[in-house]
This record gives C-alpha cells, structure tokens and sequence, in this order.
C-alpha cells in the first residue's frame, strides 16, 4: 500500500502483486554461481543471506529452483536486521555453527563485505563466477571442482604459484604428464653430486 501511495497507482492488489515480483529473471551469471554452488554444498555448509521482503522471496522460491543447494537461509524480513546490520551477520554464524575467520562471504555491493570483514568474516566483493573460483581457492576451499567446472582460459592468477596454480597442476597437468617424480608436486630438485655445484633461484 505504501508503494502504491508514493507511485500514486490506481492498482488493487492482484493487479499490484505481478508487477511487484515479475522482475527476476535467471541469468547466466546466477547458473554458473548456481552450478558451483550444487559443488560445494557437498563439502561446505552453504548459507543465503538476503535483504529481501516476503513477496519477493516466495515468488523466487516457487519459480526459481535454486535454493536447495543451501542449508541455510537467512532473510532480513523474518529475522528483523537488514545488511549490513552485525546483527544478521551474528545470525547467519549462529546458523551455521562456524566462527568469522571459516567463513567466506561474498557480495555484489562492496559496503556489505567490508561490514562482513569487520566481523573477522573473510568478505570478497563479486565480480563473476572466475573471480569468485578464484578468491575460493585463495581462502583455502580445497574442492577439487576443476574436474567439473574449469576455467576457459589460464589466468594471471595462475602465476602466482598458489592455490589457483595447484588446483591446475593437480586436476589438468598431472593427468597429461604425471610420472612419480611430479606426482610428489615438490618445488626443488636434489642432486647427488660429490664435488661442488652452483644453483640459482627465481626469487
């Protein structure tokens, strides 16, 4: 009613109720979180935390089938705090029986992650389902999903010589040119030799 009085809209409430919620849509973007997601919750407690009212949210839930991958969700409207209030952060924790520095949060808007970050929350700002592999497997999700959902491309992360180049060794390079001598994933070489040598290093 508040909505119809600030659009000054001569609406009764089914006419009001489809233009209310018909404005989601699934993007492509939204299947590939989806996607990996459905990966995770095996491995991980998944929690949704939104800032959304209850039209929207059981519009979303009876036409959208996406929300079996979390094992949590915390909305503002039934537990009274809205991002980037502590308070729903503290809930969503409580919820999952996790401390702030085991979980990752990421969100699209990057006042909520900093709010999130605050709290000892290991907070990512979203910016695409590449980035977000990324920033995984930065904070230590060891989730062997290269087999399942792979990069399309090698990235500048991969030079880094981290968690990004080890999940491709492992799940792409070792299947191609594995013997025992990589398969230990050593970072040196030992030579026997009796008299003296000269090394170098890349750092």
């Amino acid at each position: 009613s508040e909505v119809k009085k600030m659009l000054n809209l001569e609406l009764d409430y089914t006419q009001f109720l489809p233009i209310w919620n018909e404005i989601f849509f699934l993007t492509e973007k939204n299947q590939a979180v989806y996607n990996l997601a459905k990966i995770l919750k095996d491995h991980y407690k998944i929690a949704l935390l939104s800032n959304i009212n209850v039209l929207h949210f059981e519009y979303l839930k009876k036409n959208f089938s996406v929300f079996d991958v979390f094992h949590n969700i915390v909305t503002s409207f039934e537990v009274g705090y809205r991002k980037p209030d502590p308070l729903i952060y503290k809930k969503t924790l409580d919820l999952l029986k996790a401390t702030p520095q085991n979980t990752f949060y990421t969100d699209d808007m990057a006042e909520l992650t900093e709010k999130a970050c605050r709290l000892g929350i290991r907070g990512f700002v979203f910016r695409g389902i590449e980035q977000l592999k990324i920033d995984l497997l930065d904070s230590g999700i060891n989730i062997n999903w290269m087999q399942k959902v792979p990069f399309k491309k090698i990235l500048l992360g991969h030079g880094s010589g981290g968690r990004l180049m080890h999940a491709l060794i492992k799940g792409l390079l070792l299947k191609k040119l594995g013997n025992p001598i990589l398969k230990e994933l050593s970072d040196s070489a030992l030579i026997n030799y009796k008299d003296r040598i000269a090394f170098t290093t890349d750092s």
